[in-house]
Protein backbone atom coordinates (compact mmCIF):
# COMPACT_ATOMS: atom_id res chain seq x y z
CA UNK A 1 0.00 0.00 0.00
CA UNK A 2 2.83 2.71 0.65
CA UNK A 3 4.29 1.37 -2.66
CA UNK A 4 1.32 2.62 -4.41
CA UNK A 5 0.93 6.24 -2.18
CA UNK A 6 4.78 6.68 -2.60
CA UNK A 7 4.03 6.16 -6.74
CA UNK A 8 1.35 8.69 -6.33
CA UNK A 9 3.34 11.17 -4.63
CA UNK A 10 6.43 11.00 -6.39
CA UNK A 11 3.62 11.61 -9.94
CA UNK A 12 2.44 14.25 -8.55
CA UNK A 13 5.45 16.45 -7.09
CA UNK A 14 6.72 15.58 -10.99
CA UNK A 15 3.53 17.23 -12.64
CA UNK A 16 3.72 20.28 -10.12
CA UNK A 17 7.15 20.89 -11.65
CA UNK A 18 5.44 20.70 -14.89
CA UNK A 19 2.26 23.04 -14.40
CA UNK A 20 -0.03 24.14 -11.89
CA UNK A 21 -2.26 21.93 -9.25
CA UNK A 22 -5.16 23.37 -11.29
CA UNK A 23 -4.48 21.77 -14.77
CA UNK A 24 -3.54 18.36 -12.78
CA UNK A 25 -5.87 16.12 -13.08
CA UNK A 26 -6.44 12.26 -11.63
CA UNK A 27 -6.50 11.32 -14.93
CA UNK A 28 -3.10 12.78 -15.59
CA UNK A 29 -1.92 10.96 -12.07
CA UNK A 30 -3.33 7.40 -12.79
CA UNK A 31 -1.58 7.46 -16.79
CA UNK A 32 1.59 8.43 -15.31
CA UNK A 33 1.60 5.91 -12.76
CA UNK A 34 -0.24 3.11 -14.92
CA UNK A 35 -3.04 2.28 -11.69
CA UNK A 36 -6.43 2.86 -12.31
CA UNK A 37 -9.05 5.54 -10.45
CA UNK A 38 -10.29 2.59 -8.33
CA UNK A 39 -6.64 2.40 -6.99
CA UNK A 40 -6.25 6.33 -6.61
CA UNK A 41 -9.17 6.65 -5.11
CA UNK A 42 -8.29 3.88 -2.67
CA UNK A 43 -5.43 5.91 -1.71
CA UNK A 44 -7.03 9.66 -1.83
CA UNK A 45 -10.36 11.46 -1.87
CA UNK A 46 -9.15 12.99 -5.11
CA UNK A 47 -6.68 16.13 -5.59
CA UNK A 48 -7.12 18.17 -2.69
CA UNK A 49 -6.53 15.31 -0.59
CA UNK A 50 -3.46 13.79 -2.77
CA UNK A 51 -2.05 17.74 -1.77
CA UNK A 52 -2.59 18.13 1.83
CA UNK A 53 -1.23 14.37 2.32
CA UNK A 54 1.97 15.13 0.15
CA UNK A 55 2.11 18.20 2.47
CA UNK A 56 2.16 16.21 5.15
CA UNK A 57 4.19 13.75 3.88
CA UNK A 58 7.06 16.25 3.09
CA UNK A 59 6.41 17.95 6.40
CA UNK A 60 7.29 14.73 8.68
CA UNK A 61 10.28 13.96 6.54
CA UNK A 62 11.57 18.06 7.21
CA UNK A 63 10.67 17.48 10.85
CA UNK A 64 12.74 14.14 11.26
CA UNK A 65 15.94 16.42 10.65
CA UNK A 66 15.44 18.07 14.13
CA UNK A 67 18.70 17.31 15.35
CA UNK A 68 20.47 19.23 12.61
CA UNK A 69 19.29 22.75 13.56
CA UNK A 70 20.60 24.95 16.81
CA UNK A 71 18.80 28.01 15.98
CA UNK A 72 15.45 29.48 14.08
CA UNK A 73 17.61 31.32 11.64
CA UNK A 74 19.54 27.69 10.75
CA UNK A 75 16.73 25.47 10.04
CA UNK A 76 15.27 28.80 8.19
CA UNK A 77 17.93 28.83 6.17
CA UNK A 78 17.77 24.81 5.65
CA UNK A 79 14.00 25.45 4.89
CA UNK A 80 14.69 28.14 2.01
CA UNK A 81 17.28 25.43 0.33
CA UNK A 82 14.67 22.96 0.11
CA UNK A 83 11.86 25.40 -0.93
CA UNK A 84 14.42 26.36 -3.27
CA UNK A 85 15.30 22.89 -4.64
CA UNK A 86 11.37 22.40 -5.48
CA UNK A 87 11.07 26.12 -6.19
CA UNK A 88 8.22 25.43 -9.40
CA UNK A 89 6.61 22.98 -6.85
CA UNK A 90 6.44 24.99 -3.98
CA UNK A 91 4.90 28.23 -6.23
CA UNK A 92 2.41 26.23 -8.33
CA UNK A 93 0.90 25.34 -4.74
CA UNK A 94 1.39 29.26 -3.45
CA UNK A 95 -0.44 30.39 -6.79
CA UNK A 96 -3.44 27.62 -6.13
CA UNK A 97 -6.40 27.02 -4.21
CA UNK A 98 -3.65 25.21 -2.40
CA UNK A 99 -1.98 28.11 -0.82
CA UNK A 100 -3.92 27.79 2.56
CA UNK A 101 -2.41 24.22 2.88
CA UNK A 102 1.08 25.27 2.11
CA UNK A 103 0.85 28.26 4.21
CA UNK A 104 -0.62 25.79 7.40
CA UNK A 105 2.25 23.87 6.31
CA UNK A 106 5.03 26.59 6.79
CA UNK A 107 3.56 27.56 9.72
CA UNK A 108 3.60 24.25 11.11
CA UNK A 109 7.55 24.03 10.54
CA UNK A 110 8.23 26.81 11.93
CA UNK A 111 6.23 26.46 14.72
CA UNK A 112 7.86 23.15 15.73
CA UNK A 113 11.52 24.03 14.84
CA UNK A 114 10.87 27.54 17.20
CA UNK A 115 9.39 25.33 20.25
CA UNK A 116 12.48 22.90 19.30
CA UNK A 117 15.04 25.79 20.01
CA UNK A 118 13.20 27.26 23.57
CA UNK A 119 13.88 23.76 24.56
CA UNK A 120 17.45 23.44 24.17
CA UNK A 121 17.29 26.82 25.97
CA UNK A 122 16.05 25.31 29.63
CA UNK A 123 19.19 26.70 31.73
CA UNK A 124 17.14 30.44 30.69
CA UNK A 125 14.71 29.64 33.88
CA UNK A 126 11.30 30.66 31.90
CA UNK A 127 7.90 30.75 32.63
CA UNK A 128 5.57 28.43 30.18
CA UNK A 129 3.57 31.49 29.01
CA UNK A 130 7.37 33.40 28.78
CA UNK A 131 8.53 30.63 26.51
CA UNK A 132 5.47 30.03 24.35
CA UNK A 133 5.38 34.04 24.05
CA UNK A 134 8.72 33.46 22.73
CA UNK A 135 7.75 30.35 20.51
CA UNK A 136 5.00 32.13 18.85
CA UNK A 137 7.34 34.81 18.24
CA UNK A 138 10.76 32.58 16.29
CA UNK A 139 7.46 31.13 14.44
CA UNK A 140 5.86 34.54 13.13
CA UNK A 141 9.22 35.91 12.10
CA UNK A 142 10.36 32.55 10.33
CA UNK A 143 7.24 32.17 9.04
CA UNK A 144 6.57 35.82 7.82
CA UNK A 145 9.91 35.93 5.90
CA UNK A 146 9.63 32.86 4.49
CA UNK A 147 5.82 33.53 2.93
CA UNK A 148 6.97 37.29 1.83
CA UNK A 149 9.83 35.50 -0.32
CA UNK A 150 7.11 33.27 -1.83
CA UNK A 151 4.96 36.34 -2.03
CA UNK A 152 7.85 37.89 -4.04
CA UNK A 153 8.11 34.59 -6.75
CA UNK A 154 11.35 33.06 -4.33
CA UNK A 155 13.23 35.66 -6.72
CA UNK A 156 15.35 37.56 -4.17
CA UNK A 157 18.40 35.63 -3.01
CA UNK A 158 16.72 34.81 0.71
CA UNK A 159 19.45 32.96 1.83
CA UNK A 160 21.91 36.20 1.48
CA UNK A 161 19.44 37.77 3.06
CA UNK A 162 19.34 35.76 5.95
CA UNK A 163 23.12 35.73 6.32
CA UNK A 164 23.02 39.37 5.96
CA UNK A 165 20.38 40.36 8.42
CA UNK A 166 22.02 37.95 10.78
CA UNK A 167 24.99 39.98 10.42
CA UNK A 168 23.20 43.13 10.71
CA UNK A 169 21.25 42.42 13.80
CA UNK A 170 25.08 40.49 15.58
CA UNK A 171 26.55 44.06 15.01
CA UNK A 172 24.13 46.20 16.14
CA UNK A 173 22.22 46.54 19.69
CA UNK A 174 19.57 48.45 18.74
CA UNK A 175 18.37 46.02 15.55
CA UNK A 176 18.80 42.83 17.96
CA UNK A 177 17.22 44.29 20.73
CA UNK A 178 13.13 46.03 21.57
CA UNK A 179 13.65 49.06 24.04
CA UNK A 180 11.98 47.83 27.58
CA UNK A 181 8.17 49.21 27.23
CA UNK A 182 6.81 50.81 30.36
CA UNK A 183 3.22 50.40 31.90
Amino acid sequence: MRITENLIFSTALKLLEEQPVSKITVTDIVRRCQINRNTFYYHFAGMEDLVRRLLQAKMKEFLGLKRRFRRPVTFLFYMMLVAAKYKKVVLNLYHSDMRGALESTIESICHYYAHLYMSSLQKMNLSDTDRELLIRYWKTIASGIFLDWLKHDMEYDMPHAIKRICFLMAGNKSLSSFDQVKN
